[in-house]
């Protein structure tokens, strides 16, 4: 089976080759990559162009910039895979990730294989590791609505391998119907909960395939900013309405987007923006909230 690499690239010009390197190294080898340049104004364009005539499995695709979710669209338009994974282009995977997630794919018959991570931070030169010392190497079988339900609460452990789109393999047909939320940030909380209602039967590896690097240009910096914040309310929002449609349990939900609203009023309030229209939205919907 052939796999889709997808790589959203924009200004990574420090890292890149790294990531392509590890993706390049994998064992299993029926791969089209599919580099998607954003828009870089550094030298990250002309790395890919590099890679791509030393191997033909690359295809690079250059476009205008308009971010994360867009790039990610477009190799969704363009690839020709039976599966596909995302990794972002200043990460990293393990050379064993994708045919390990094929071997679980295949032989439990499942529509998705999660594999887990690991950060590597250039900020205090740590890495860090997620899997409790007795679930390594585990692997898990899983219907739908645990998959979700882990979205919100697993145990309280690190709830990121559910809801992260990167360090997965998906059937092709999951997006069918799927794209990315351009222009939003938390594109994954608005996305990957679509493919887990899809899905029949999902595989969680415990083993951290998937290196994200953290560095300071990875790091949300500057003035407080509403909009990122009404957006994960927005998209929480929109996993509520999904649930409602599919017929599933809203409670986790629910109460994830209740506690999300008092946290956003909080925010909103140490840092003075109560005269902001969204200021006025919160409440209102910490209102209805109150009636359950």
């Amino acid at each position: 089976m052939k796999i889709s690499v997808i790589v959203p690239v924009y200004n990574v010009e420090d890292y890149l080759r790294e990531c392509l390197n590890s993706i390049l190294n994998q064992t299993y080898t029926n791969l089209e990559i599919l580099l998607i340049n954003d828009g870089s104004t550094d030298s990250s364009g002309s790395i890919c162009d590099e890679y791509a005539e030393k191997d033909s499995r690359i295809q690079v695709i250059h476009k205008e910039n308009e971010g994360l979710s867009a790039a990610r669209n477009v190799g969704l338009d363009r690839m020709t895979g039976d599966l596909l994974t995302f990794v972002d282009s200043d990460d990293g995977i393990h050379e064993d990730f994708l045919k390990d997630c094929l071997y679980h794919l295949e032989a439990q018959k499942a529509d998705m294989v999660i594999g887990h991570f690991f950060q590597w931070s250039e900020i205090d030169q740590s890495f860090y590791y997620y899997i409790p010392k007795d679930s390594w190497g585990t692997i898990e079988i899983l219907d739908s609505q645990e998959a979700l339900n882990r979205q919100i609460d697993w145990q309280g452990l690190n709830t990121a391998p559910f809801v992260i789109a990167c360090g997965k393999v998906f059937k092709k047909e999951l997006f069918d119907t799927v794209r990315f939320p351009v222009g939003k940030v938390y594109e994954d909380e608005y996305t990957i909960h679509k493919l887990l209602l899809k899905a029949n039967r999902i595989v969680l590896v415990n083993i951290d395939y998937y290196m994200y690097r953290r560095h300071g240009k990875s790091i949300m910096t500057g003035d407080y900013s509403p909009r990122k914040d009404m957006n994960l309310i927005e998209a929480l929002e929109e996993r509520l309405l999904d649930f409602v449609l599919a017929g599933r349990d809203t409670d986790l939900v629910k109460h994830k987007l209740t506690a999300l609203l008092y946290q956003t009023k909080q925010k909103f309030e140490e840092h003075h923006c109560q005269h902001l229209p969204e200021y006025k939205r919160i409440l209102q919907k910490i209102e209805l909230s109150n009636h359950d």
